[in-house]
């Protein structure tokens, strides 16, 4: 039993171990004691270096496939922040030196990575974002296509769906077959005109800004859609979903995979990391 405390409010929290894997259950509210769930509000203080492969991530629930650090502190996830000291003196960033998408290692944060570790199937995932900085980077990559964005059925780095916001303001839903994105659906969301020098980034910096899926197989393919919570208000809004019915892409994921979080060139903040089965 852990307790947490929100200003005044003192909380409760059960922590149950459901078929081996942490399910997190706030007392009191309507809990099916057969459905699984895993959150991560961040607490303590560590580092998750980058590993390979997955099984050698040094903790049990997150694995940093790319982009050098995980960080915990002050109840928070973050990514590396600023310029990483050059030469570099981590061998386990050593990898990015000579990559231009990285600024030769001096912003491996810049295609950051981390996959939860559990398998789902039929789930709701959600994750706040806060962009402390967004990075300029000369590199070819920094495009609208980059932004605050959830894995979903992830069964490695060429297959997999994506779910978030982009940096050109649009809502996304894409899948990923094979190392072949498709587009599922797009919905412009933020206002301005997105230009690669001028306005490179739509989304707010500064903001807790909350991002959630919900995948669920359905006859003939899978059901994705897409909700945000602007300004942490609490109130979610559907601004995107998509059928995959293989028509496109190649065949719908239907099978479990992992979920998790992608943010590109730029210095970012976590919290309430939740997955949930539905």
């Amino acid at each position: 039993m852990v307790t947490k405390k929100f200003g005044s409010i003192l909380v409760v929290v059960l922590i149950v171990m459901v078929g081996g894997s942490m399910a997190i259950n706030a007392t009191g509210s309507e809990t099916d004691p057969d459905r699984r769930s895993f959150i991560d509000e961040f607490e303590g203080t560590k580092s998750v270096a980058e590993k390979h492969p997955m099984s050698e991530s040094p903790t049990q629930h997150w694995w940093v496939s790319s982009g050098g650090y995980a960080y915990w502190e002050n109840g928070q996830g973050r990514t590396e922040m600023g310029n990483v000291p050059q030469p570099n003196p981590d061998p386990r960033l050593a990898s990015y030196q000579p990559k231009s998408n990285t600024d030769y290692g001096q912003h491996p944060q810049n295609i950051f990575r981390m996959v939860q570790r559990q398998s789902w199937l039929n789930y709701r995932q959600t994750m706040y974002f806060s962009i402390a900085r967004y990075i300029n980077s000369p590199d070819l990559s920094r495009t609208k296509h980059n932004g605050l964005l959830l894995f979903n059925r992830y069964l490695d780095s060429d297959n997999l769906y994506y779910t978030g916001i982009r940096v050109d303001g649009s809502a996304v839903i894409k899948k990923k077959v094979g190392g072949v994105y498709t587009t599922l659906a797009t919905v412009p969301m933020l206002p301005g005109a997105w230009d690669r020098a001028s306005n490179p980034n739509l989304i707010p910096e500064g903001v807790w800004l909350g991002v959630r899926s919900e995948v669920v197989n359905v006859d003939g393919g899978v059901s994705i859609k897409l909700f945000v919570d602007m300004e942490r208000s609490g109130e979610w809004r559907l601004v995107a979903q998509a059928i995959d019915d293989g028509s496109a892409g190649g065949p719908p994921l239907i099978s479990e995979g992992f979920g998790g979080i992608r943010t590109d060139f730029m210095d970012v903040y976590f919290d309430d990391y939740e997955m949930t089965e539905l």
